[in-house]
């Protein structure tokens, strides 16, 4: 499951790259400085946000490559030897690479002024792996909620790693629990998928508001990823088109 909706994912960021460089492939320095050109093109609030746009893009795709390597090897990686150590690099690599690809996705809803922003940044806090990450990633010895809560200590428990199953305990109460990361990357990987659905059509609405003739071809691509989520099979054919049939 995880492998697949990760394929999705990927054509998402393909589509998104391909919109922004279409869309900004035509520059012509004598006519028009780079800045307001790409203001003006992408519709963006100030130009110093393309940069941010990049980034955005490049962290996605970067993610997207961690995550499918830890989805093939697990934490043992490809060499299978058990070595703990990489076990604990591949933990903490896979958690953060989670989180970045979420603010990443969260700057992309900033950037292109996808209503509802707040909802996006809760929903990705109320995840399970974000919560590990949390716990696990970056604050095992001063973990809280919020501020009025008392500071908890967090802990991977080692014995109990494998490749897609970890136990952490609480030290501060002495409870144990269960990971299946397998599970909450799918999550984290359904929950992605929706906001950049949302990110993709608000871009080209916005990108084309002035040519809504072009909308219905831009958008084709998220319609081919929607269906394909969906269970479709998608087949490649000349002229890039896609064909699809219900399973």
């Amino acid at each position: 499951m995880s492998k697949s909706q990760l394929k999705i994912f990927d054509g998402y960021c393909l589509a998104f790259r391909d919109l922004i460089v279409h869309k900004t492939a035509r520059h012509d320095p004598a006519k028009e400085p780079w800045d307001s050109f790409v203001r003006r093109s992408l519709c963006l609030t100030k130009a110093e946000d393309w940069d941010f746009l990049c980034t955005a893009m490049d962290i996605l795709e970067d993610t997207s490559t961690a995550v499918e390597n830890f989805l093939i090897y697990g934490l043992s990686g490809p060499t299978k030897l058990q070595d703990v150590g990489e076990k604990y690099l591949r933990l903490y690599g896979l958690l953060n690479a989670i989180y970045m690809q979420q603010q990443a996705l969260e700057n992309l809803c900033k950037l292109m002024n996808v209503p509802n922003q707040s909802e996006v940044k809760n929903k990705f806090a109320s995840l399970q792996i974000t919560e590990v990450r949390h716990k696990l990633g970056a604050h095992g010895t001063n973990y809280r909620r919020s501020h009025k809560e008392a500071f908890k200590a967090f802990v991977p428990t080692r014995v109990t790693m494998t490749d897609f199953h970890i136990e952490y305990s609480n030290n501060t109460d002495h409870t144990f629990h269960d990971v299946n990361l397998k599970d909450v990357i799918d999550e984290h990987i359904d929950t992605a998928l929706d906001f950049f659905d949302n990110v993709y059509s608000k871009a080209v609405f916005t990108i084309y508001k002035s040519n809504p003739d072009k909308v219905t071809t831009i958008m084709l691509p998220a319609e081919y990823l929607r269906r394909e989520r969906k269970g479709d099979l998608a087949i490649d054919v000349g002229d890039h088109k896609v064909i699809y049939r219900e399973r």
